[in-house]
């Protein structure tokens, strides 16, 4: 018995390649067993690294080697041996070279439209494509025929656009297009995203991220700022909090660079930190929430803006909790409460007062927390600050339940 085992890299069959005919005949043949080896999931990718390092990968790593390779062992080695196993790392000229070496028989139109799909990122939406690219449509057609016979590009999950067949190509061609070009692809794109939000490859509250991404690279930071704050709203609204955190820190990042940078975005620069610091707070980076908060903290005036101080020094308090530094938390929360007025009634006092109770709560002081919540309920229904109620009954809740009040922890959960 003859067993004949033969291998071949699929990406370089095209239509038109002499060995296709014969692959559709062979594998007719009852005798023939085709076996596919597919990308790397999560798990293989990290058994990989770990051969290739020698120990566990670090947190994080395996998931920007993912994204960044798409499972592809032989890009895993190459991403590793160079050092730049995460996303924003430049690729090395070998590895760029490697990677462009299919692209250099392309037609100049084919070409053309490479590196517009490369600026527009890994996947584009068809629609977006045809906005932007200044070809006839025949001719687009044409050259996005040519890249996906050449395994360059492929349909994406939804058969509504493109994506890069490796993700690591669309970065050696992004990196390879003209400095100015890629300034010009990306204004294109915002603009054409600003016109019909329901172009961008993300789509929904997203939308206005990739909107802002491409006129913060288009290097148009007096329509980026805005767009970043824009962005991080919509991602708010749907509790996207890293990608909210992600476009705070790029507009503070331009904000020193821009004059008006006020008018431009619509808050002040406290305000702004004062939103990062709470998405890095739901995204989980509890440092950074503190760094945030705390620079903002500075900044403000406490003589003459007691309420935005005593909100502030709220948050720090809940920041500090959270990242285990109980007796700052206690001294943020007490001087909330210094902070804040009793006249006029405000949300802000409401706020510090259930902020206070709940940390004295979890420190185990409940006759003082039950004391401090109920000021904060009287404070909150004078200004009818709901959830901040909500958060003050629910500490009153606890506190009379461990002070063996069962029937006003239960009253107090109710209301």
């Amino acid at each position: 018995p003859l067993l004949l085992v033969g291998t071949y890299r699929s990406d370089e069959i095209t239509r038109r390649h002499p060995f296709r005919p014969f692959l559709a005949e062979a594998t007719r043949l009852p005798s023939t067993d085709t076996v596919e080896l597919l990308r790397l999931d999560a798990a293989g990718v990290a058994q990989l690294l770990a051969e290739i390092l020698g120990s566990q990968p670090r947190p994080g790593m395996v998931d920007d080697v993912l994204a960044r390779c798409g499972g592809n062992p032989f890009l895993v080695e190459e991403v590793i041996a160079a050092g730049i196993d995460r996303r924003s790392g430049r690729l090395p000229p070998r590895l760029q070279d490697i990677l462009l070496a299919r692209t250099t028989s392309l037609s100049p139109t084919a070409a053309e439209v490479l590196r517009i799909t490369a600026v527009g990122g890994p996947r584009i939406d068809d629609r977006l494509l045809c906005r932007v690219c200044p070809l006839a449509p025949e001719a687009l057609d044409a050259a996005l025929r040519e890249l996906l016979d050449l395994h360059v590009l492929e349909p994406d999950a939804e058969d509504r656009g493109y994506v890069f067949r490796h993700a690591l190509t669309a970065e050696a061609v992004y990196e390879d297009a003209l400095p100015g070009e890629r300034v010009r692809l990306h204004a294109a794109f915002a603009r054409a995203i600003g016109e019909d939000p329901d172009l961008a490859t993300a789509g929904g509250a997203l939308a206005a991220v990739e909107r802002a991404r491409h006129w913060h690279r288009a290097r148009n930071a007096t329509e980026a700022l805005p767009a970043w704050v824009e962005a991080a709203t919509a991602a708010e609204r749907v509790h996207a909090h890293p990608e909210a955190l992600a476009a705070y820190e790029n507009a503070l990042e331009l904000w020193p660079t821009i004059e008006g940078a006020e008018a431009l975005a619509g808050l002040d620069e406290v305000e702004l930190m004062r939103r990062a610091a709470e998405a890095a707070y739901h995204a989980g980076t509890l440092a950074r929430a503190l760094a945030l908060a705390q620079h903002a903290f500075a900044l403000v005036d406490e003589r003459d803006e007691r309420l935005r101080a005593a909100v502030l020094a709220e948050r720090l308090g809940r920041y500090s909790w959270a990242s285990g530094r109980e007796g700052d938390a206690m001294a943020y929360c007490q001087r909330a409460v210094e902070l804040a007025p009793e006249r006029p009634p405000s949300a802000e006092r409401a706020r510090a007062l259930a902020g206070h109770a709940r940390i004295l709560m979890l420190n185990w002081l409940d006759t003082a927390a039950a004391r401090f919540a109920q000021e904060a309920i009287d404070a909150a229904r004078q200004v009818e600050a709901v959830a901040v109620e909500a958060h003050a009954q629910n500490t009153l809740a606890m506190a009379k339940c461990w002070l063996g009040d069962e029937p006003g922890a239960l009253s107090a959960m109710d209301e």
